[in-house]
């Protein structure tokens, strides 16, 4: 009984508009943790020809339309960079403001079921959803992985090779000034 599957580890990478809660729901997941005072994440990673991605959680704010279309241009690019194997999901967040959602569900539904990706709806200010995305994710991650290679592998919930990237690292960030 006390053997441990052995633990996986893949490439994922967050993508989504500024401020839409990536680093929050990451947080959230390893942590447990939530913070209204979470600092804009300023990393200069992006989408690069030589980025291996294994997987790629696209991140929307349903009260922000923006932000979801910002999500179809994030997995055109994907398409045409990443490999076809890509393991894809969206996270509607910011579900707790359900009340000014400005994105039909169903229509997003749609969009994902279209291009093969799962849809989740999380928040992580409230911390529903998102066990659920990461654990998918990873479900899904060691099946491709295990079509690749004979060994079997079984899905680990390793909490590590998260990497968000945010939409336009190339701006210089804000000056802080007068909060």
């Amino acid at each position: 009984m006390g053997s441990r599957p052995p633990s996986v580890s893949f490439k994922l990478v967050l993508l989504g508009d500024g401020p839409v809660g990536k680093t929050s729901l990451v947080l959230r997941y390893v942590n447990n943790v939530f913070s209204d005072k979470q600092e804009a994440t300023v990393q200069a990673s992006y989408l690069t020809k030589r980025l291996v991605v294994e997987a790629a959680l696209l991140v929307y704010d349903i009260t922000d339309s923006d932000t979801f279309n910002r999500v179809t241009k994030w997995i055109k690019e994907l398409q045409q960079m990443a490999s076809k194997d890509i393991v894809i999901a969206i996270a509607a967040n910011k579900s707790d403001l359900v009340r000014l959602r400005s994105i039909d569900t169903q229509d997003a539904i749609s969009y994902a079921e279209s291009i093969g990706a799962n849809y989740f709806v999380t928040s992580a200010k409230a911390g529903t959803g998102i066990d659920g995305v990461f654990n998918d994710i990873a479900k899904r991650m060691t099946t491709e992985k295990r079509k690749s290679s004979a060994g079997g592998l079984l899905p680990s919930h390793q909490k590590n090779g998260v990497l968000i990237v945010d939409d336009e690292p190339e701006k210089e960030p804000p000056p802080k000034c007068c909060s």
